[in-house]
């Protein structure tokens, strides 16, 4: 297995390019626990 070290300067180079999607996977994160914490589920109310 080849090692790869990463700077801690490449470290946030790689999160700002990736900004977009590390938005998107946190808000779905946090909706999805705020709805399973109130019981709710898309599927009751049809």
């Amino acid at each position: 297995m080849q090692y790869l070290s990463i700077s801690p300067k490449e470290m946030a180079a790689s999160l700002w390019r990736n900004r977009v999607l590390t938005k998107a996977l946190v808000q779905r994160e946090i909706i999805g626990r705020v709805l399973n914490s109130m019981q709710w589920h898309p599927r009751s109310c049809v």
